[in-house]
């Protein structure tokens, strides 16, 4: 079918693969496939395994990475990502943000206090927008060229987070509700925070 923000897929490379969420480009040049990490009880003692996480541009694949545990990604139409990512530690209340090239390289990050759960990139990948849960329950606009955060909204509504975010025009729309199936857009908020 048609990917959205719920669809699977398996990359394959070299004799290895791994299965994961797509997330595409506006101009869907580039595919940002990220997989979990897990804990392999296989073996004794228990240990961590990485999630996966790569770039594809048309069917090339760029690159491909291991890290702790993505959570949340949103690709540019030049090929910047905005990841968002935890640590394996369950209790560890937190995340972060961290924006990768097209190289690979991560050219910036930011830590939350609070778990992270929407995200969104401008498709010219110049403005990076992160939501919080709870106890936070904001929304964070950074300027990546100028690698600082612009300005936060925090949302008043303590029962509906903000669970998604979408770039449209000049704008920042967010998603409220009770889980990601059944949110709907809630609010509109101009790149400049008003």
């Amino acid at each position: 079918g048609i990917p959205n923000d719920y669809s699977g897929v398996e990359v394959g490379y070299g004799d290895d693969s791994f299965y994961g969420t797509l997330k595409r480009s506006p101009n869907n040049i580039f595919s940002f496939i990220f997989k979990d990490g897990h804990i392999d009880s296989q073996i004794n003692p228990s240990k961590w395994i990485n999630g996966k996480i790569c770039l594809i541009e048309n069917d090339n694949l760029l690159w491909i990475k291991d890290i702790e545990r993505p959570t949340n990604a949103a690709v540019s139409n030049i090929g910047i990502i905005a990841l968002l990512h935890t640590t394996h530690e369950f209790n560890n209340l937190g995340g972060t943000l961290s924006i990768i090239e097209k190289n690979g390289d991560i050219s910036f990050t930011y830590e939350f206090g609070s778990n992270i759960e929407g995200c969104a990139i401008s498709s010219d990948g110049s403005f990076v927008s992160v939501a919080t849960l709870f106890p936070d329950n904001s929304i964070y606009f950074f300027d990546i060229k100028g690698k600082s955060l612009q300005w936060k909204y925090k949302n008043h509504i303590q029962r509906e987070p903000v669970l998604g975010l979408e770039f449209t025009e000049n704008q920042l729309d967010g998603f409220t509700g009770h889980s990601i199936a059944t949110m709907e857009k809630s609010k509109a908020i101009g790149i400049d925070g008003v």
